[in-house]
C-alpha cells in the first residue's frame, strides 16, 4: 500500500482484522478443497499488513513535517537568507519523506540538499566520523579504567542525543508553544561547544607551558 489515500481504507480494514483472525480457522477447510480461496486469504492479509506499516509511516511523516516546518520558520527568523534544507542520514533513503520534505522546501522557496541512498547510511557513520575529526583535533578521550575486580557494575555515560549546536530559539523553550519540550536542564552540552572549549582548554594549556618555560630559561 501506499501512504497517500491509504488512511480511511486502512482504518475500515483494522477494524476487520479481528474478524479476520476468528475466521481463519472455520475457513481452512475450505481454503484446503479449494487452493484459489487460500491464495486470495493470504493476499488479503498481506494487504492489511502493507496498509497498516504505509498508514504508520504517513502519520509518523506527518509529525516530522509538522516539526520541519516549525524549524524553517523560527531558522527564517533568526537568519532570513536560510536557503538551503539538508536531510542526511539513513532516512533521508525514504522516498516517501523526501518527497514531503520537498514540497516543505519549495513551499519556503528554499533548496533541498539530500545525499544520493546509497550515501543515507545509518546514524552510527556519522557517529563514527565525528570521531575521526575529533582524534585528528587531538581531542582523545583516555582509555576506559579497567573493570573493577569486586564485581562493581560499571557505569558509562550514555548520550541517545547530541546536539550539533547549544543554541535554541526562544520559541523552542515555551512548554506551551512545544509541548514535546525536553527539561532544558536535561540538555546535553552540543558536540560543537564541547569541541571548542576543549580545543580552547588545550590552547591555554600549551601558551602557559610555554610561558613556564620561557621563564626557566631566563
Amino acid at each position: 500500500g501506499t501512504a497517500e489515500g491509504v488512511g480511511k481504507r486502512a482504518t475500515t480494514e483494522l477494524h476487520g482484522l479481528r474478524g479476520s483472525s476468528s475466521s481463519s480457522s472455520s475457513s481452512s477447510s475450505r481454503d484446503q478443497a479449494d487452493p484459489h480461496s487460500s491464495s486470495s486469504s493470504d493476499q488479503e492479509q498481506q494487504q492489511i499488513k502493507a496498509d497498516i506499516a504505509a498508514s504508520f509511516q504517513k502519520v509518523a511523516v506527518q509529525h516530522l513535517i509538522m516539526r520541519l516546518k516549525r524549524a524553517v520558520t523560527w531558522s527564517r527568523e533568526e537568519c532570513p537568507d536560510v536557503g538551503h534544507l539538508v536531510v542526511a542520514g539513513g532516512v533521508a533513503s525514504n522516498q516517501y519523506i523526501r518527497q514531503q520534505v520537498a514540497e516543505v522546501a519549495a513551499a519556503a522557496g528554499m533548496q533541498l540538499v539530500v545525499p544520493p541512498p546509497k550515501w543515507c547510511t545509518d546514524n552510527g557513520v556519522m557517529v563514527g566520523w565525528a570521531g575521526v575529526e575529533r582524534y585528528r583535533l587531538g581531542l582523545i578521550q583516555p582509555p576506559a579504567v579497567p573493570l573493577p575486580a569486586d564485581g562493581t557494575p560499571e557505569w558509562i555515560e550514555l548520550r541517545p542525543r547530541w546536539p550539533l549546536t547549544s543554541h535554541k530559539h526562544e520559541k523552542s523553550l515555551n512548554p506551551q508553544v512545544v509541548r514535546s519540550m525536553k527539561n532544558p536542564e536535561k540538555f546535553a552540552v552540543s558536540l560543537t561547544d564541547m569541541t571548542q572549549a576543549e580545543l580552547a582548554e588545550r590552547q591555554q594549556q600549551q601558551q602557559f607551558e610555554m610561558q613556564q618555560a620561557q621563564a626557566a630559561a631566563r
